[in-house]
């Protein structure tokens, strides 16, 4: 029995937290991948802690992130640094946005 799930990302670089967020964006669907370029494939270790972003939890999470500061609609899609070492704190490895995961925590690469 496998204890990993393979990942994709689609992309010039396979080094970490190359562009604007620290961590890694991968997906499980190679063709959704290819649509950004050349494909790296990663071996993510099946027991890690994910944010899914569509539950009441991250909801909650968001709120105690922004106090009452209701701008919040692309923390999802563009995360600052701040906000995933939040995350981090939470005990979470990365965070799960539709077909897209953003992971933050090396660790979980096999």
């Amino acid at each position: 029995m496998k204890n990993y799930t393979i990942f994709y990302r689609g992309g010039k670089t396979k080094n970490w937290g190359k562009g604007d967020t620290k961590g890694l964006w991968v997906t499980d669907d190679i063709n959704y991948a290819k649509m950004y370029g050349k494909i790296h494939k990663y071996k993510i270790k099946n027991n890690i802690n994910l944010l899914n972003i569509w539950t009441d939890e991250a909801q909650e999470l968001l709120e105690k992130f922004f106090k009452d500061d209701n701008n919040t609609d692309d923390i999802w899609y563009n995360p600052d640094n701040k906000f995933i070492k939040f995350l981090e704190k939470q005990g979470y490895d990365g965070f799960c946005n539709n077909q897209n995961y953003l992971l933050f925590n090396k660790k979980v690469i096999v």
